[in-house]
């Protein structure tokens, strides 16, 4: 996962100062969250199309026959 970049809150305008913190948290959970939907979606490819599917599939294709 790629890290957040450091921003020095001190440089930001003090009135500003919450709201790039608060974005910062939800940049970082979002990350979090994209990087569990890819793991989902990685195992389910594995499961559609891994090798025990494409036995599968050629039973099936001899069962036609």
């Amino acid at each position: 996962m790629s890290a957040l970049p450091h921003i020095d809150l001190s440089a930001i305008p003090e009135d500003q100062r919450d709201a790039v913190a608060a974005l910062l948290r939800e940049t970082a959970s979002l990350k979090e969250i994209n990087n569990r939907l890819e793991h989902l979606v990685a195992e389910l490819n594995r499961v559609v199309h891994g090798k025990k599917s494409e036995k599968l599939d050629e039973e099936r294709a001899i069962a036609r026959h």
